[in-house]
């Protein structure tokens, strides 16, 4: 089952607002006031200001919302968000302390279109809302406290409330990032900004079956063995798995994966499984791209909502040489083949030949131990008897992760 991300991202939605509650700057009190005259570090008001938010995947910075309100009152907003928000209203604006200020916009949500999942429907919701709870760590830029609710369609095809919260950062009239590094440095000891990563929390309990073992955003993540350039292995597990030793505390999980962080259940979906501790079981996730990076997190129904737990990501090989990791097989003639590889990412990779049939499988070719620069072509004969259900296939191990990188399967059928 699969939900098609349909609206490409960054769109531009510039929506007017019909009700402003902001007036201008301290020391002015209405529109076109006298920008940075407020006696704290936040203004009183958005009227003459631009804010852009900003989560934080990996250490790095990503644009996700924007909005702004003109002297006149006017207000627009900006999603970076595969879905279309429009008829913006900027319902409340309130300056709570010096270096505080929390804000209220609620504004139309649109998904769907012809020829997607849905058969055509567009879905909307006009009572999609955010509030940003803002802390000032200098003139223009800090930490925001975030919460979005929406209705939605989740991946059980049932229209529900979803809502999540989130850490973001933001900056204030400027297109430059905010400084990550300085506003963790300020903000409660360096502890905040990492909710879109790992404190990301839709529904309103964290529970498991029935009210049974707590569940929290971090319990769950999931596991990746083998990587192909267009399909992977994986399957989810518990972080503590000594929690779940009764079978009725299992979990109904699904996986929800994209080529942007923070993936949701309106991204590529797995069907939904039930997962149990310590298994060793793979399931398949296919029609990836090569050489490309997937960030995915298991998703789970919490009463009546959508909850999301611990994101992670890997880059699946190509077979260009610009790849992170690249693997190629080719057939030459008279059962040679040719291996070619090359590693561009940091850590060591053990490279190796594996053939593979009905009877089992195991490596006749060594190729060695690799590391970032390192690339080459080794020519291999296949010297005894190539049957029908014999395939062969390159293997990158990562040693220090266990992460096997595997090129195409070569079957003898194909040759």
């Amino acid at each position: 089952m699969r939900f098609t991300k349909i609206l490409s991202r960054m769109l531009v939605v510039l929506a007017v607002g019909v009700f402003c509650a902001c007036g201008g700057d301290d020391g002015n009190g209405g529109a076109g006031g006298d920008i940075g005259t407020n006696n704290g570090k936040a203004p009183s008001g958005l009227r003459g200001h631009k804010f852009n938010f900003f989560y934080e995947y990996g250490g790095e910075l990503y644009r996700s919302v924007s909005f702004f309100q003109d002297e006149d009152g006017t207000f627009e907003f900006l999603s970076y968000s595969a879905t279309y928000m429009f008829d913006a209203q900027l319902k409340q604006c309130i300056k709570t302390a010096s270096d505080m200020m929390h804000i209220e916009i609620q504004s139309t949500f649109q998904s769907g279109e012809i020829g997607d999942y849905w058969e055509g429907t567009q879905y909307q919701d006009s009572e999609h809302s955010y509030t940003f709870d803002l802390r000032f760590i200098d003139n223009d830029q800090g930490i925001a406290y975030v919460t979005e609710t929406k209705y939605a369609l989740d991946y059980w095809g049932k229209w529900g409330k979803q809502t999540t919260e989130s850490v973001w950062y933001f900056r204030m009239d400027s297109d430059i990032k905010p400084d990550k590094n300085l506003i963790d440095g300020m903000a409660d000891g360096g502890n905040l900004g990492q909710g879109s990563d790992e404190g990301d929390t839709d529904g309103e309990e964290n529970t498991g079956p029935e009210g049974g073992t707590e569940v929290s955003a971090n319990d769950l993540f999931v596991d990746i063995s083998s990587i192909y350039p267009t399909y992977l292995y994986y399957h989810v597990e518990y972080a503590n798995p000594a929690a779940y030793t009764d079978p009725d505390d299992y979990l109904s999980v699904g996986v929800c994966y994209g080529t942007s962080p923070n993936p949701t259940v309106f991204d590529s979906v797995t069907p939904i499984e039930i997962v149990r501790p310590n298994s060793d079981s793979y399931a398949v996730m296919s029609g990836l791209a090569s050489n490309t990076t997937y960030y995915m997190r298991p998703f789970r129904e919490v009463n009546g909502s959508i909850m999301y737990y611990r994101e992670t990501s890997v880059k699946t090989p190509g077979i260009g040489e610009d790849s992170d990791v690249m693997l190629k097989l080719t057939y030459l003639y008279d059962q040679t083949m040719e291996m070619e590889y090359s590693i561009n990412v940091e850590g060591t990779f053990k490279i190796e030949l594996w053939t593979w049939d009905l009877q089992g499988g195991y490596s006749p070719y060594d190729i060695g131990y690799k590391t970032k620069g390192d690339k080459g072509s080794v020519t291999y004969k296949w010297n005894g008897y190539w049957r029908d259900t014999r395939y062969f296939y390159l293997v990158a191990e990562n040693v220090e992760t266990g992460q096997q990188f595997r090129s195409d399967n070569m079957y003898a059928d194909d040759l």
